[in-house]
């Protein structure tokens, strides 16, 4: 064990004052010790292979008021260089109060106070080791007993389950499993959000309401909000809320609205850090001039064109604040990159009914404002996708051996109509969809990309 005398800086974590109840720590542990403290019926929940199969951690995190909070650097260096050395326990010194750090139970435990907390960590390797339960227990002021503890267990895709409960059961190391993306700790700026809080079900709500439009299977399988501590957060914040200001003072109302922007897990990060750095990718007869891209509140699956799924299957978007100013409309396919005269500020394919607005590039970061990135899991290709990457030919010659005849008869006589000019495109991609379902287009689709990359 660490020895507790080594020096940190005041301040580090916030330790509560409570009233400990009698019998809950025993006369022993005022000498610091943690045999019969870690030891109580209540905990006996152990995690030994996490602390086995991990790296040495590049964060750790402890469970309070329903969210994962970071521990300052100075005190996850300290508890890396125990890990390192394989101890399964660290002890701290925190404002005058021992706190032991336990990997194996996964437990943040104040001896000072009697309080416990879960801890997790993201380790080097950028692998992400939680508990199966969240525990957060606090003791009240003045009173003669604990707070009833509230026990939650994540599911696979990362979200909050469970209720209130008293005890904790014991769970097999086998069950504990998380899939919170890694890629989610190398993005800056933002905190992972629990289900019960008001952001994720209101950000959640929204984006499924659209992507349920065009498949009924899609899931979000977390969201990041967006934090503004750091003096370039702040910066950009005041900059937007100024452009909020001067675009009110010139056009009368500012028009801020939300927005969706997709992108690339690659790029969250960048966006994140040094904002929109480059005009979206659409091209061809969904792109409404040369700028940022961004679909309406209520369309968020226009945008999953613009997102690519990463190594773990999922997909991004970020939920935007837009200062949309007075609005012109742009032409489907056209080149134009800025506004076409002093009046406007920004475009949009229908200014009384917009799908797409279009940001220009040198209002890109004055005019939008990253809120929260939803990663979610979706089969749907976009209509584009089909009419850019492959002949109709090849793409119903993939699909038709999979499919009854009568829906074979289905598809043929809606490639005669689009050839014969009877039926538009588009009209033809939804039909054709409708026929074969979204998984069996998405699997066709795939097959004709990796027979391309092959040839």
């Amino acid at each position: 064990m660490a020895s507790s005398a080594t020096p940190t800086p005041k301040k580090i974590v916030q330790s509560v004052t409570v009233r400990v109840p009698q019998g809950m720590l025993s006369p022993s542990s005022s000498s610091a010790s943690s045999k019969n403290f870690c030891n109580r019926p209540s905990n006996r929940m152990y995690y030994p292979s996490n602390f086995k199969r991990s790296a040495a951690p590049a964060r750790v995190m402890f469970f309070q008021n329903d969210s994962w909070n970071d521990l300052p650097t100075p005190i996850v260096e300290f508890l890396r260089s125990g890990f390192v050395e394989r101890k399964a326990v660290v002890s701290v010194e925190i404002e005058g109060s021992t706190v032991l750090f336990d990997f194996v139970r996964m437990l943040q435990i104040d001896l000072g106070v009697g309080t416990q907390r879960s801890i997790a960590w993201i380790d080097v390797n950028a692998k992400p080791f939680f508990p199966r339960a969240f525990v957060s227990e606090d003791l009240v002021e003045g009173s003669d007993s604990p707070k009833v503890q509230i026990n939650k267990r994540i599911n696979v895709s990362g979200r909050v389950l469970g209720k209130r409960q008293t005890e904790e059961r014991p769970m097999d190391e086998d069950e504990v499993t998380s899939s919170i993306t890694p890629r989610s700790s190398e993005w800056p700026n933002v905190r992972l959000v629990g289900e019960p809080e008001r952001v994720y079900t209101v950000c959640s709500n929204l984006f499924l309401a659209g992507m349920k439009k065009v498949d009924l299977a899609a899931a979000v399988t977390a969201i990041h909000q967006c934090v503004r501590d750091g003096p370039l957060d702040k910066a950009r914040l005041e900059v937007f809320q100024k452009q909020i200001e001067i675009t009110t003072a010139a056009r009368g109302a500012a028009n801020v609205i939300y927005a969706w922007c997709g992108v690339s897990g690659n790029d969250v990060k960048g966006i994140l850090t040094h904002g929109f750095g480059a005009p979206s990718k659409v091209s061809g007869p969904q792109s409404h001039g040369i700028g940022l891209h961004l679909s309406h509140l209520s369309v968020p699956f226009l945008s999953a064109g613009q997102s690519e799924r990463d190594d773990n299957g999922e997909k991004y978007a970020i939920l935007c604040r837009v200062i949309l100013g007075n609005v012109e409309k742009i032409e489907a396919g056209s080149k134009q990159c800025y506004p076409s005269g002093v009046e406007f500020d920004n475009g949009a394919d229908d200014p009384k009914n917009p799908k797409w607005y279009v940001i220009w590039s040198t209002n890109m970061n004055r005019h939008v404002l990253p809120e929260c990135v939803v990663s979610y899991k979706s089969n749907y290709v976009p209509a584009q996708s089909v009419r850019r990457a492959y002949p109709v030919d090849m793409l119903i010659s993939k699909i038709k051996s999979h499919l009854p005849p009568s829906k074979v008869q289905e598809l043929s006589s809606l490639v005669c109509e689009l050839k014969g000019g009877k039926l538009a495109r588009d009209d033809f991609v939804k039909q054709c969809r409708s026929v074969t379902g979204e998984q069996l287009m998405a699997s066709a689709l795939k097959d004709l990309r990796l027979q391309k990359q092959g040839s």
